[in-house]
């Protein structure tokens, strides 16, 4: 489940889960509750209990990922660390390069809502949508 199943052992499924915010107009959630017990990486052979994106959607991949990680630091805020450490580098420059900016990680950590931080990127959203990526579409 590559990029859809996301979890640890300190997390509650349940609480997550229903921290994430609905789709509107009644469309099914695109977040369910999972366990799982990972055969590789930080926590290898340990319960796990988290969600899986059940309905990925391209379109909505940056705003769906901004309220996981808003969701996460809202309910567990000492096990949120932006800490490359397990990958060799320590610090937060490994998740601020994966971002393309160290701005997402500081509006996580002074606890912006997912909606602020969606808002603060929707310019920059919109200008890679409409010029920068335009020219490498095939069709």
């Amino acid at each position: 489940q590559p990029f859809t199943l996301l979890g640890a052992p300190w997390v509650n499924a349940a609480a997550l889960n229903a921290a994430l915010p609905e789709p509107a107009g009644g469309a099914p959630r695109r977040w369910r509750a999972a366990y799982f017990i990972p055969t590789w990486w930080k926590f290898n052979g340990s319960a796990c209990a988290g969600v899986q994106y059940a309905r990925p959607d391209a379109a909505r991949l940056f705003v769906d990922g901004v309220a996981l990680i808003a969701a996460l630091r809202a309910l567990w805020p000492a096990q949120l660390a932006f800490d490359g450490a397990w990958f060799g580098q320590p610090g937060p420059q490994l998740f601020d390069r994966y971002a393309g900016t160290p701005r997402l990680r500081a509006m996580v950590e002074a606890n912006a809502s997912a909606a602020d931080i969606v808002a603060a990127f929707r310019g920059e959203a919109e200008t890679f949508a409409n010029s920068t990526r335009l020219p490498d579409l095939l069709y």
